[in-house]
């Protein structure tokens, strides 16, 4: 499962407001020599073949892993999740001043018990936001029945 299986990303009405490029698009435009993120030579061939295609079984020669683990050295991957973590977009918060009391009682009552990660310049500033969402513990939706 990926975010395409959450959210409309073939969609027209989606793709008009973001653009949207495959991994192995990404591969190609960032990872190369004249890419702000350049994949190291010695493994150009594998990123490539696993950003073409990935498998989640660890003993596969395309295990996604390989990929996670490069974008993840490459980029910022923060330590949030949405079972212990509720990230909150506040205008104020972000640029550094006072989240106004009314926000503040509004996000304590959404947020509830989990702790609440302002969306700031540190999640903002890196060329390489990766999210560990493949991984149990820092997955980004949580499913509630």
């Amino acid at each position: 499962r990926g975010f395409a299986d959450f959210f409309p990303l073939a969609k027209a009405e989606f793709q008009d407001r973001v653009e949207v490029i495959t991994m192995s698009e990404f591969i190609k435009l960032e990872g190369g020599e004249n890419g702000q993120l350049p994949v190291p030579e010695k493994n150009r061939t594998v990123i490539t073949k696993v950003a073409e295609y990935c498998d989640k079984k660890k003993r596969m020669d395309n295990y996604c892993g390989i990929l996670n683990n490069h974008l993840a050295s490459v980029g910022y991957a923060p330590e949030i999740s949405s079972a212990s973590n509720c990230v909150v977009f506040d205008k104020n918060a972000y640029n550094g001043k006072n989240v106004t009391n009314a926000n503040k009682a509004a996000v304590k009552s959404f947020c509830g018990k989990q702790k609440i990660v302002y969306w700031d310049k540190t999640l903002q500033d890196p060329t390489l936001l990766h999210f560990k969402a493949g991984e149990k513990e820092t997955r980004l939706q949580a499913h509630f029945y």
